[in-house]
């Protein structure tokens, strides 16, 4: 098995990883972190930042990330038995 994230993304099954159950497994313990990361850092921008622009797209990622992260608990959950080893969302 490729090593992942692999260059071309399919985990090197040919498929694209969609039949790849370790891939998706993979993915979502992947992209919760980040999401975790995107959302501390949006809430840090609208607590210290001062450009207007940044604040919009801060807010944007509280808007759309929150959502993101709780569906891919949701279906880490239903077809792994468990929530992401990163949990969910931070209170603060």
């Amino acid at each position: 098995m490729a090593r992942w994230p692999d260059p071309d993304c399919t985990s090197g099954n040919g498929d694209g990883g969609r039949r790849a159950k370790p891939f998706d497994r993979t993915l979502i313990d992947t992209f919760i972190p980040y999401d975790q990361c995107e959302i501390r850092m949006a809430r840090a921008e609208l607590a210290k930042g001062h450009d207007p622009a940044l604040h919009k797209v801060a807010a944007a990622v509280l808007t759309g990330q929150p959502p993101e992260l709780t569906k891919l608990n949701g279906l880490r959950t239903t077809w792994y038995g468990a929530t992401s080893p990163a949990g969910g969302i931070a209170s603060t």
